[in-house]
């Protein structure tokens, strides 16, 4: 879940004198500041990893069709 400015502000002021800037920075950088950043979940990366598998096997394969096509004109 995205923080909002007010409490990703909150946070940064609460933990900061305790430690440190930077360690703060670096903590907050992990919470997403908009709904778009949110972070990959498995599932998803899973299912986005099984489509492209599956698109690379159909344009490999649209390769080979055609490579054939045009070793067996070069061969004539």
């Amino acid at each position: 879940m995205a923080l909002s400015q007010k409490h990703r502000s909150v946070r940064f002021d609460y933990l900061s004198p305790r430690v440190g800037e930077d360690v703060t920075e670096a903590l907050m950088a992990e919470f997403p500041a908009r709904e778009g950043d949110e972070l990959v979940t498995e599932d998803f990366l899973r299912a986005e990893r099984a489509e492209l598998g599956s698109d690379v096997v159909s344009v490999r394969s649209d390769l080979m069709i055609r490579l054939t096509g045009v070793i067996g004109v070069a061969a004539r």
